[in-house]
């Protein structure tokens, strides 16, 4: 008799639009990511009993779930001195 650990990924969290930032002192020509953007995943862990090699199915063991939250990438872009583009305004 072996256990074998096995973890799935049960969901993939895209991450949300990238935030951009502008700085009025930096170059027109100016980007750069600050923060990456990450997909995030729910998965989980079981524990797998194989008897003379062979799975057996009612002793697959659940031991847990996690959570990675996904990361919004953020980005600088330069406007050169000028001021930032108006955002609009959510309705």
């Amino acid at each position: 008799m072996t256990y074998q650990v096995r973890g799935v990924v049960d969901e993939v969290i895209e991450p949300g639009e990238t935030i951009i930032n502008y700085d009025k002192t930096k170059p027109a020509d100016f980007s750069e990511d600050t923060i990456k953007a990450r997909k995030g995943y729910k998965a989980t862990a079981y524990r797998d009993k194989y008897v003379n090699g062979v799975l057996d199915p009612n002793a697959t063991e659940k031991l847990y779930s996690e959570t990675y939250n996904a990361v919004t990438g953020e980005r600088t872009v330069g406007t050169g001195g000028a001021e930032p583009p108006a955002t609009p305004k959510p309705q």
